[in-house]
């Protein structure tokens, strides 16, 4: 953003506003790529009745100077500047204590409002009293300048009057635990004591959003698009770094989900939505904990060692292939040792007797980097990765390839008939829409193989 003219409009806002109905809270660190079209999203919604809580957390771009110059033209505009980095989680509860409004709303730094939300919104929150939490049932996905995907969240047929208990249908439905999914009525959550967890970095809203949604009164349903979020593949980069850190807080989200369970009387139907959701983190563990060595899985040993009563209650979703009943059988760090070895085995034994010339995984998801990381420690010929994304097209990723799919347009039927694709993808609609895909470009049903993680969870 450096040498560039910042063009805001030159709306000057009260500053004495009272009654506000919105808090739109922003951490910021290092976004000035972004943070532009962020904060003029909010602005162009035409709606006044809100502020906008932005915290700077020690950026060392021009992030805060951008803050700077929206603030002088906006006074409904308050900054909030960290003088060290203290993380995304301590930033959403700064804005939550400071948020004056009466429903909270969390927008990412990277992304942006759709036009006339706020005021669809606003006319939402008011003719339903006593709302403690609105859930979306739209977004939008963008890559670079392009829209990739309109999603909604649950099914195409979704309607709210079809849903006779709430719980019962999250259990066979998708939860977004994304806190820009959901609006969040501020008494509720300081109620509740409900705020984000600051030693995580990683499903910091997941354990937030869970907490909520099984102590909310009442919540109801926005059906239209109100958020756009953008597609980064952050946490694959992040996975590969840290690798041990990403496990760590992985395990202390369900620690923190286990003791929740325990402190909390909940009805049957709200445990068993929480014992479905801890399956998520669960699997979310899974490619890091393959690429931890030896030291590392004894440090995670502990954390599980320390907080073992808690872990205990995975007995409940426990199977003969999952991380509790290794531990069970083996104890803590034998048994994670036992876990991961396993794990890899599985992975191998995907392909130990397929033979093709030509290995490819789709997509480079997280679990789509540790089936290619073990299947080359392993000497298969492993030639790259296929991803739809073309932001990711002409990238490397383990020093492999990232193509289209459309790579394939360009083979013989010889050529097609020596290769195999392995689907890393975890979601159902993900994988039948993958498969559909492939068998477009001439592969048969035996080229095309797929890793379930979820039946290790």
């Amino acid at each position: 953003m450096s040498g560039k003219k910042i063009n805001i409009k030159k709306k000057i806002l009260s500053k004495h506003q009272s009654n506000i109905l919105f808090s739109i809270i922003i951490p910021v660190y290092n976004a000035d790529k972004y943070l532009l079209e962020c904060l003029q999203s909010v602005l162009n919604q035409k709606y006044y009745n809100l502020e906008i809580i932005v915290i700077d957390d020690s950026s060392t771009d021009n992030s805060l100077s951008i803050i700077k110059s929206f603030s002088k033209k906006y006074s409904n505009i308050k900054i909030i500047s960290n003088k060290k980095n203290e993380g995304v989680s301590a930033c959403r509860n700064k804005g939550i204590r400071k948020a004056i409004g009466k429903y909270i709303f969390f927008l990412d730094s990277d992304d942006y409002l759709i036009n006339n939300g706020l005021k669809k919104l606003a006319k939402l929150v008011k003719d339903n009293n006593q709302v403690n939490m609105v859930i979306f049932t739209h977004y939008k996905m963008k890559s670079r300048n392009k829209y990739i995907k309109s999603q909604n969240i649950f099914f195409n047929n979704f309607s709210e009057n079809k849903i006779n208990n709430f719980f019962k249908f999250y259990n066979n439905n998708f939860c977004s635990a994304f806190c820009w999914n959901y609006l969040f009525e501020r008494n509720f959550l300081i109620k509740e004591r409900l705020n984000f967890l600051t030693s995580l970095n990683v499903g910091e809203d997941r354990l937030m959003v869970l907490k909520s949604l099984c102590s909310s009164k009442k919540f109801i349903f926005y059906n239209d698009f109100f958020y756009c979020y953008r597609l980064a593949g952050k946490l694959s980069e992040r996975m590969q770094r840290e690798s041990f850190k990403v496990c760590s807080e992985y395990l202390n989200i369900i620690n923190e989900l286990c003791k929740f369970i325990l402190n909390k009387e909940l009805s049957k139907k709200k445990l068993s939505f929480l014992f479905n959701e801890i399956k998520v983190p669960l699997l979310e563990f899974i490619p890091a904990f393959t690429l931890n060595s030896r030291n590392e899985i004894l440090s995670l040993s502990k954390i599980i060692k320390k907080n073992y009563n808690n872990f205990q209650l995975l007995k409940t979703i426990s199977t003969k292939k999952s991380m509790f009943f290794f531990i069970i059988k083996y104890g803590t760090f034998e048994g994670l040792i036992n876990y991961q070895n396993f794990i890899i085995r599985q992975i191998k034994l995907l392909i130990e007797n397929l033979k093709f010339q030509e290995i490819y995984i789709f997509s480079r998801t997280m679990w789509g980097i540790v089936i290619a990381n073990e299947l080359i420690k392993s000497k298969y010929p492993i030639k790259g990765f296929f991803d739809n994304n073309k932001k990711f097209h002409k990238n490397y990723l383990l020093n492999l390839p990232i193509k289209s799919p459309d790579y394939l347009n360009n083979k013989s039927k010889k050529q097609i008939s020596k290769i195999l694709v392995v689907i890393s993808n975890q979601e159902k609609n993900d994988i039948q829409s993958v498969v559909a895909q492939l068998k477009k470009y001439s592969l048969t049903k035996s080229q095309i193989v797929q890793m379930n993680f979820y039946n290790f969870t």
